[in-house]
Order: structure tokens, then sequence, then C-alpha cells
């Protein structure tokens, strides 16, 4: 094969390529969310999901509960994923786990409070919040 048809095959070949319809891009990637955004505003598109992880440890009684206003989002999970503790020591903590899923675009706090059921004083450390923005 000639050196012209070499380069006339690779200047077909780029050409094909270039003009290609781009991948099918897939849903956006989950975001998750930590005890570092706790008062900072996240921003995700609609149809993404986000998990929130923060430290926990329920044998003390205390849980996380959420508390969310109107918002462009909703909880569609929450699972608690203990951390493995040495033999014979009880109680070890790990972390919940809450999954929400950005229904439209908009705004909205997340608040999630860490307290014992019974108890009816809230410490203001156990507020964590963010405001999450929800782009198209």
């Amino acid at each position: 094969m000639s050196k012209r048809s070499l380069l006339a095959l690779s200047l077909l070949g780029a050409a094909l390529l270039a003009s290609s319809p781009p991948a099918l891009a897939g849903p956006p990637a989950p975001v998750t969310i930590t005890w570092g955004n706790r008062n900072k505003e996240v921003a995700v598109k609609a149809g993404q999901t986000f998990t929130v992880r923060l430290s926990s440890n329920p044998s003390t009684g205390y849980q996380w509960y959420v508390l969310a206003g109107p918002g462009p989002f909703q909880l569609v999970g929450r699972k608690y994923a203990g951390r493995p503790a040495k033999p014979g020591v009880v109680g070890a903590g790990g972390e919940e786990v809450f999954t929400f899923k950005a229904t439209g675009a908009g705004s909205g706090f997340l608040r999630l409070y860490y307290i014992r059921p019974f108890e009816e004083k809230i410490a203001p450390d156990a507020l964590w919040q963010t405001k999450i923005n929800v782009g198209k």
C-alpha cells in the first residue's frame, strides 16, 4: 500500500470517528455526603441519588432522625453499618447511611438530629444540616 493510500485511509478513519454520535451518558454517579458537609451546600442533579453517612452508636440509645422540610428530594433507604468490634467489646459504633433521590429542580434543607427518643432537650451539636440544591 502506498504512503498516499495509507494517509487517505487514516484521514477517512479520523473523519468517521469525529462524526460518530457521542456515547450515551448514564445516570450521574451517586454523591456521598458526610459530617464534613455540615452547614454547607451540596449540588446534585434531578434524578440523582445521594447518601448521607454519619457516625452512630445505637447501643447508647442515640440514633439519627431525619427532619426534611419541603424539598426536591425524598428518602428512599436507610441502614446501619456497624464497625467490627474487638472480641468481648460491647457497644461498638458504626455509621447510619441514608439514601435520598433528587426528584426535581429546586433546593431545600436536610436536617438530621442525633438524639435518644426519650430526651426532651436537643443539644445544639446534635443537629446536622445541609442545603441540597438540585439542578436539571
